[in-house]
């Protein structure tokens, strides 16, 4: 029901599960991306960021342990 044609991109992990709820008010698309169920390198292939904002929110524990995906 936004009043507006912006769309959102949510880089998240299960902790940001309860908030995109009250950042989708504001957007007329949200698409949440979790990198620990995707590779990185397919991203681009089902995601489209032109134009779009994006936001990553993400707890220490997974950047701390996600050297090893994105050297795929």
């Amino acid at each position: 029901n936004a009043d507006t044609d912006k769309e959102l991109r949510i880089f998240r992990d299960s902790f940001s599960s309860s908030i995109a709820p009250l950042l989708a008010v504001g957007y007329r698309k949200v698409t949440l991306v979790d990198i620990r169920y995707i590779s990185p390198a397919m991203i681009g292939r089902f995601v489209d960021f032109e134009g779009r904002d994006v936001l990553f929110l993400y707890s220490s524990q997974i950047l701390n342990n996600s050297v090893g995906q994105f050297n795929n």
